[in-house]
């Protein structure tokens, strides 16, 4: 292995010969010489770790590797694929996708995490960036493509605090008025099941006992999220009477418990498109259909409810829900005795005839 001056007129280049693990002599330009040196010392190193140093590997894209590891991720929810499809699509190949993966540097990415600041990318969407650039880089890593992860130690902003908002049964009683029929089912049962809208999503119409009385999640975010909720009579009825309105074509156990009014499964984005005007105009901007969540843990504490009952209908280990859900505000600690009730008799006072 040896660096050699090339003198072209008033260009200068410096070259690398070297000889790969099949024994074939290879060569490598460079612009600068630390540059040239830097790669000699490398491939000096790599033969002496016993690393392959086939310059094969610098002809590979980051889009080539991004969708080697994405092939790898075919057991995630759908709901995660299409996030890290969104990701890669919108941000990460149309960036990166050209370069070969020994063009990106850190500093390179250090430049694209801040131009998606200037470009006014909330911090968290940022971070949900890192974490699907990040292991792709980390399999260039262990592929031996890169010695070291460019990815690693980047500057990212810092996302400011959640803000929670459980709702008070009066807020409650009014949000329900104010939803169209289709976005009321999906409130009431975020409401009164503590569901997540995944979970709701998911739900098929044999998940539904009206017997027992049960909704049977198959299908969640975590293992401990596999569990059966158990509703009340009233709530069974409502269910049932929101079923009946429905056309029998779209009534085979596999179909979803709760449609579009397109009758198709519930799409987050699509629901999300639908809602926020409603969130809106009645008063509740920056609203989340997590804060439904949020309300049954807290009504449910705020009661009196046996933690550990708690727990397994939240489907998540106790720390979890005391720590994100149950901050009861004074008025849902003052209510402790009226709040489940009253979510309850709220239902009576809105005529769920208009799921038709």
């Amino acid at each position: 292995m040896s660096v050699h001056k090339i003198n072209r007129g008033r260009k200068t280049t410096y070259r690398v010969r070297y000889r790969d693990e099949h024994g074939n002599q290879q060569s490598k330009s460079f612009k600068t010489r630390r540059e040239a040196d830097d790669f000699d010392a490398q491939t000096r190193a790599d033969k002496t770790r016993g690393v392959s140093v086939s310059r094969q590997k610098d002809r590979i894209t980051f889009r080539e590797l991004a969708y080697r590891w994405r092939s790898t991720k075919g057991t995630l929810r759908p709901s995660s694929l299409r996030r890290i499809d969104s990701v890669l699509e919108s941000h990460l190949l149309p960036a990166l996708g050209h370069k070969k993966l020994t063009q990106i540097t850190r500093d390179l990415l250090q430049q694209l995490v801040n131009q998606w600041t200037e470009q006014g990318l909330k911090p968290r969407t940022i971070l949900n960036h890192r974490n699907v650039l990040v292991p792709i880089l980390e399999l260039a890593v262990v592929d031996d493509i890169l010695h070291k992860n460019p990815a690693s130690h980047l500057v990212y902003p810092t996302p400011g605090a959640v803000k929670r908002r459980p709702l008070t049964p009066d807020e409650c009683v009014q949000l329900l008025r104010d939803c169209d029929p289709h976005a009321q089912l999906v409130v009431w049962m975020g409401l009164v099941t503590g569901m997540r809208f995944s979970e709701i999503a998911s739900l098929d119409i044999s998940d539904f006992n009206s017997e027992t009385r049960t909704l049977t999640i198959r299908h969640s975010k975590t293992a401990r999220g596999i569990r059966d909720i158990v509703i009340s009579p009233d709530e069974a009825r409502t269910l049932q009477t929101y079923l009946d309105s429905r056309d029998n074509e779209s009534l085979h156990p596999d179909a979803p418990l709760v449609i579009t009014p397109k009758g198709k499964r519930l799409d987050y984005s699509n629901f999300r498109r639908r809602f926020k005007p409603i969130l809106v105009k009645a008063g509740f901007d920056g609203l989340g259909t997590h804060d439904f969540r949020r309300t049954h843990a807290t009504a449910l504490i705020a009661a009196g409810t046996d933690l550990k009952v708690v727990q397994e209908r939240m489907g998540q280990h106790i720390q979890t829900t005391l720590g994100l859900y149950a901050r009861a505000t004074q008025e849902g600690l003052k209510s402790a005795d009226r709040k489940s009730t009253r979510l309850n008799s709220s239902h009576a006072n809105i005529s769920y005839a208009v799921f038709c």
